[in-house]
């Protein structure tokens, strides 16, 4: 078969069976293709061709791929940009896929400017800046920055224009409010915490579209942006409260960090900032800043103040398992809530406030034996706390045993030889 193209035949070639554009099977080909790549680059790393970023030791990441995007990240060295190409060249070769250079990009973190300029040369791609867009999200960005809302901002705009010329009824208006506008949003405001100024400008939007159409002149503004999000039994239109609605989303990655243990996501976390569990759910009144803090950590974890104290671990009920993400004094116990609430003198001096019960002990044979948490026993708690302290001695089996805690006058629970006794 051949194609003429302005009157002149083509090369022909032969006609065969296949998928055409659009088939809902290709992406489901694409992503087995897919693998081989990441199967490449997991040979590359075992024979020590390519290492991946390491975050700190503990999590190491050489490949990102989300159907046709792909993100492949390593040390800037000459050695790996000669083992990116190997690996993208031979894959070609396998798969009989030709890969795009001229939208491939290459993104220097760190980097002389020189090293990353050559570096384009060799590959013969583009180079990026430090902010770039993956599957939707701005990486890179300040989310706390006004300027990195634009290009959201920008799209909501970009709709309002796209819509004048047409005469809409002021029921169509809260239609596509309620369909589009707050719509457009949602990915990005599950991922990042919006400064208010960026809510306020998109509710700005919404209002002079819902009041004026898509018309230069002001027009009144009858009722609150507020009120028309109340219900309707209260006499709102049910508008989204985004800074709500971005809150909520927020909220989600609670749940996903509690069941996502075995996830990539989860374990970079994990080891980047170690008790990601118990900083969520136990910690999330006082939130320890660092340098090294992201902001989107920073504000994922500040979520916690504004809700009751011990709220997730009020409402969920907790398998234990080992123990090491569930908190020894904070967690709620079934049979009458947290430690440290049944027990406050001796929370209040415990030098042990934010340890997990695997750190503090287990179960053998039915029966508790304290472990061993790497201080003396007598520093477990603060001796002589308070003016009206005593010492109250506790002899405690297992690993530690015989040896003496000193806690302030209260009610205390003793273990001896595994039985309880109250002092």
């Amino acid at each position: 078969m051949s194609v003429i193209v302005n009157g002149s035949p083509t090369k022909e070639f032969l006609v065969e069976r296949g998928l055409r554009q659009g088939d809902p099977i290709s992406p489901f080909l694409f992503v087995i293709v897919a693998e081989g790549l990441k199967a490449l680059v997991g040979r590359a790393v075992a024979n020590g061709d390519f290492v991946g970023f390491n975050v700190n030791g503990k999590c190491f990441i050489d490949i990102l791929q989300f159907v046709d995007d792909t993100l492949l990240i390593g040390d800037g060295s000459w050695k790996h940009l000669s083992a990116i190409k190997a690996l993208l060249r031979s894959f070609e070769l396998v798969s009989g896929l030709r890969i795009n250079y001229h939208k491939s990009k290459l993104i220097g973190i760190n980097i002389n400017p020189h090293f990353l300029g050559v570096a384009t040369n060799f590959l013969n791609c583009r180079p990026e800046e430090k902010e770039f867009k993956f599957i939707g999200i701005l990486i890179g960005s300040n989310p706390r920055r006004i300027s990195s809302w634009k290009p959201l901002l920008d799209n909501v705009r970009r709709k309002l224009n796209s819509w004048k010329g047409r005469w809409l009824s002021f029921g169509g208006r809260i239609t596509l409010i309620k369909s589009i506008l707050s719509s457009l949003a949602i990915f990005t405001l599950s991922f990042y915490k919006a400064p208010k100024k960026v809510i306020a400008e998109i509710n700005k939007m919404q209002s002079n579209f819902l009041w004026g159409g898509l018309e230069e002149k002001r027009k009144l503004h009858w009722v609150k942006w507020n009120d028309l999000c109340l219900p309707v039994e209260k006499g709102g239109l049910v508008f989204r409260r985004l800074d709500q609605f971005n809150k909520a989303l927020l909220l989600k990655w609670y749940w996903r960090i509690f069941g996502a243990s075995k996830n990539l996501w989860y374990r970079m976390l994990k080891a980047r900032y170690e008790d990601v569990n118990l900083r969520l759910y136990c910690d999330n009144s006082s939130v320890k800043k660092d340098r090294k803090t992201s902001v989107w950590w920073a504000d994922l974890i500040s979520l916690g103040k504004d809700l009751p104290e011990n709220f997730f671990t009020n409402n969920f009920l907790f398998q234990v398992g080992d123990g090491h993400t569930i908190s020894f004094w904070k967690s709620h116990w079934l049979d009458g809530g947290p430690l440290k609430d049944r027990f406050a003198n001796l929370f209040n001096c415990s030098l042990l406030q934010d340890v997990s019960i695997g750190a503090m002990g287990g179960w053998i044979d039915e029966e508790w034996f304290w472990g061993d948490l790497g201080i003396p026993a007598n520093h477990v708690f603060k001796p002589n706390a308070g003016p009206n302290a005593a010492t109250v001695s506790a002899t405690v089996s297992g690993p530690n045993a015989g040896a003496v805690l000193n806690a302030r006058a209260g009610t205390v629970l003793a273990v001896t030889d595994g039985a309880a006794a109250r002092v």
